[in-house]
């Protein structure tokens, strides 16, 4: 089983990513007009992997999304708007505790 098709917390997504020195140190010998993909399990059965091209890059800094479980993703996780789905019913508290480090999403 992939490391990504469990459940897991925050914490844990966040140690399994790469940084973006280590992401340049990947594509280090990759030639420059090489087409850059991610993968990911499409969820069905035979364990597809499906292709997805990526077509832009977020910087989180100034995001109001939080990573925060989910049973809508494989992981466990989704990253959603802080007050989406009723969190803004839930003490400040406990929506500081899901905010997290700045991220980079590629999607």
């Amino acid at each position: 089983m992939s490391t990504l098709n469990r459940r897991m917390d925050v914490s844990e997504l966040l140690n399994l990513c790469v940084t973006k020195e280590e992401l340049l140190e990947l594509l280090e010998d990759v030639d420059d007009d090489t087409p850059i993909m991610f993968a990911c399990d499409y969820g069905d059965r035979g364990d597809t992997q499906q292709v997805i091209p990526i077509t832009k890059m977020e910087d989180t800094a100034e995001d109001t999304r939080v990573l925060v479980e989910s049973g809508y993703s494989t992981t466990g996780i989704a990253y959603i708007e802080e007050r989406a789905y009723g969190l803004d019913l839930i003490d400040e508290h406990a929506l500081e505790s899901m905010k997290h480090q700045p991220i980079v999403v590629l999607s």
